[in-house]
């Protein structure tokens, strides 16, 4: 994969993941090959005995009894940290994306295969340092890190941007077993819709769709509480690491 492709990628991922960084992350899903976990369930929902997907007959119409809902069910995250899970991105029209990512309060390691090319970017907030990372190669990238950019990552920053565009909840549904409460709002030309999993405040799925009707779709399986070894959020000894 050439460096402008893994690139467009890190953006990618970068976007794609802002909204899982505010309510905590999401779940784990295979990756290949740095996950040993049971490949995810993820294309249909399971419902419990006598439940329904159905999103529920009433829908909040006051935006401050919407976001004080909103801010209840995301203030569970506070004290899940640390995390792991799989995720799986698809694009209207491109390859699907396989990934695991891990999460801290200060660091963060998203790695994915694309292409047959495992991929691996690890975040040191407090360093301020990004690394783009590539085992099959042997060789590394050091990059400043912005992290006044990633104001959104934080919580707090990216509920109050959800809570900015308007959000409602359209209903609950069960989705890979677990109770969600449906988000759905806009923001610029997307329309983005959430399923935030009721017992921890992030969501499991989100589906975004443009202007244009391409959809994305990101779905978080597998998740992981347990402690994070700091060697997760190391680059090997051997490796190359190249200044940019």
């Amino acid at each position: 994969m050439s460096k402008r492709v893994s690139v467009a990628c890190l953006c990618l991922l970068i976007l794609v993941l802002g909204i899982v960084s505010a309510c905590g992350g999401g779940e784990e899903e295979s990756t290949t090959p740095a996950s040993t976990s049971p490949s995810p369930t993820t294309t249909a929902a399971t419902t419990p005995p006598g439940q329904t997907t159905t999103p529920a007959s009433t829908t909040p119409t006051s935006s401050t009894a919407t976001g004080d809902e909103l801010s209840e069910l995301f203030s569970q995250w506070t004290g899940l940290d640390p995390v792991h899970y799989d995720l799986t991105v698809s694009i209207t029209g491109q390859p699907t994306i396989t990934g695991h990512i891990w999460q801290t309060q200060s660091k963060q390691r998203m790695e994915y295969v694309m292409e047959g090319e495992t991929v691996v970017m690890i975040y040191l907030l407090d360093e301020g340092i990004m690394y783009m990372y590539y085992p099959d190669q042997n060789m590394a990238m050091n990059m400043s890190l912005d992290t006044s950019q990633m104001a959104q990552g934080t919580m707090e920053g990216d509920m109050a941007d959800i809570l900015d565009h308007d959000p409602i909840i359209a209903g609950t549904e069960y989705y890979d077993g677990k109770e969600c409460k449906v988000v759905e709002f806009t923001s610029d030309d997307m329309s983005i819709k959430l399923w935030v999993w009721v017992d921890t405040g992030f969501p499991i799925r989100t589906e975004g769709t443009n202007a244009e009707g391409i959809l994305t779709v990101m779905e978080y399986t597998n998740i992981d509480f347990s402690d994070i070894d700091d060697s997760v959020f190391e680059i090997p000894e051997d490796v190359q690491i190249m200044e940019m």
